[in-house]
């Protein structure tokens, strides 16, 4: 196995070692035993690491030079949806802005929004700008996974959005 490669992509999505363990319910020296070498996953591990990293089982055993992402899940890109779009809501407030419910937040984020739209949308749909908000705070291969499912869906209305090249 190519022994790099778990360390590699559990990198691009953001986990440190301690982060995957808890994530598999191992301890962290197996997870650093695998990245070295030393182990290697069992199959059923080795199937829970193809869904996390959205890539095949034998990319991540070193059997395939080629990676071939999987699309997220429509569950999986819903639940990323969900957890930008609350990321962009709270981002526009700081510690001090405790006062506000929840949906006042949402009101004054929306609103900002929609100014920030159009002061800079420049013809393109506003649900589309917010897609491109919510790439803002993605990783690349989360991105770019995002946008080949978008461009597959919606094809005439991936031709306004953001272009993760």
């Amino acid at each position: 196995m190519n022994r790099n490669r778990i360390a590699s992509l559990r990198k691009e999505i953001g986990l440190n070692q301690r982060e995957l363990s808890e994530k598999l319910g191992v301890a962290q020296a197996t997870v650093s035993a695998w990245e070295t070498g030393r182990n290697v996953p069992d199959n059923e591990t080795f199937s829970t690491l193809a869904k996390l990293f959205h890539v095949t089982f034998g990319y991540i055993a070193g059997l395939e030079d080629i990676r071939k992402d999987i699309p997220l899940s429509e569950y999986e890109l819903n639940d990323m949806h969900e957890r930008e779009y609350d990321d962009l809501l709270h981002s526009q407030f700081s510690e001090d802005d405790t006062g506000l419910s929840d949906r006042e937040k949402e009101i004054i984020s929306m609103q900002i929004l929609k100014d920030e739209f159009h002061a800079n949308g420049k013809g393109q749909y506003f649900e589309g700008f917010l897609f491109n908000k919510a790439c803002e705070y993605m990783l690349l291969s989360q991105r770019e996974r995002a946008h080949i499912i978008l461009k597959t869906a919606f094809p005439n209305a991936y031709r306004n959005l953001y272009n993760p090249d």
